[in-house]
């Protein structure tokens, strides 16, 4: 007997991985909700199908307070459409809309990025990997409590691949080695990007440009420098000057060095706050901070006079 849907779909509220959000209430309970709607058909053609299902089940395998719940899954079928119904929690605001209106204070950031890094850190332990961490996927409450969600282009590395995806993510906040190397993914990608998250919420800024006609890696060098020191990732260091045009342009650029995140004309950064931002940026993925040391950092426990 075929399951009846519950919920009455209301305004478009944005966009997903591979789907449109919704808000929703579920007629008999009134609880709000939101939907991602997923065309199956176009899935089908498209080859995406996978993704949706990979989806739903390292959805239903998480379990954190930090990451957005998963309460429903729905088959819904539109003008001969099948479509896949995805209900989460509702969340009123995201992070990106804090960042915006400049609601974050001190507390806030700390509080935010530390359970964004717990809510990793526990993804991590599962070998999981997000892939996507961007201010518009950290979903905020109405107490300023966040969770992580969008696990659209999540991977799991306990499932054997040949060969992730290239260009998964959001290109400003991709790692260099996200970038390069499909076969060279691994949990610290995340923090790569929550480096760059945590430097938009303290300056209110994008640490990278978004370049359309040049390599993205090249907004990276751009800002941070180019790295010479084959320890810094040598692998990836031949993939980018066997892949990318002109490399003698890159290495005209100063050295790589995170601590140029600092801009003369930019705002203060905190010492400890600058320190944890420069170990998310290492260039070099095995020198790079995990979530579990991030959330040991004394930028989280230090006292404020050490800021």
């Amino acid at each position: 007997m075929e399951r009846k849907n519950p919920y009455v779909i209301g305004q478009r509220v944005g966009n997903g991985s591979y789907g449109s959000l919704f808000l929703v209430h579920n007629k008999h309970t009134r609880l709000k909700a939101v939907i991602k709607i997923i065309s199956l058909d176009e899935f089908e053609t498209s080859g995406m199908s996978a993704s949706v299902m990979r989806e739903i089940s390292l959805l239903k395998k998480l379990d954190h307070p930090h990451i957005v719940r998963l309460l429903d899954v729905q088959m819904l079928r539109e003008d001969k459409v099948h479509k896949i119904g995805l209900i989460f929690e509702f969340m009123p605001s995201d992070l990106s809309k804090y960042v915006r209106d400049k609601l974050l204070d001190t507390h806030a950031i700390k509080k935010i990025l530390f359970q964004v890094i717990s809510a990793l850190e526990y993804c991590h332990s599962l070998g999981i990997v997000h892939r996507d961490i961007k201010p518009e996927n950290v979903l905020v409450d109405s107490k300023g409590n966040a969770k992580l969600a969008d696990f659209g282009v999540s991977v799991s590395m306990a499932v054997p691949r040949r060969q992730y995806t290239l260009h998964a993510g959001t290109a400003i906040y991709n790692a260099p080695e996200a970038t390069y190397m499909a076969n060279n993914y691994s949990c610290v990608c995340d923090m790569w990007s929550v480096g760059c998250m945590f430097y938009e919420m303290l300056t209110g800024k994008k640490l990278f440009k978004r370049y359309i006609r040049r390599p993205q890696l090249f907004a990276i060098f751009e800002r941070l420098g180019y790295p010479e020191n084959p320890s810094d990732n040598p692998r990836l260091l031949v993939e980018i000057r066997s892949n990318i045009p002109r490399p003698e342009e890159y290495k005209k650029l100063p050295v790589y060095d995170p601590q140029r995140v600092v801009e003369m004309d930019g705002p203060p950064i905190e010492r400890l706050a600058l320190d944890l931002l420069t170990r998310m940026l290492s260039f070099s993925p095995t020198d790079r901070i995990t979530a579990r040391e991030a959330l040991g950092h004394d930028y989280f426990w230090g006292h404020p006079s050490d800021n």
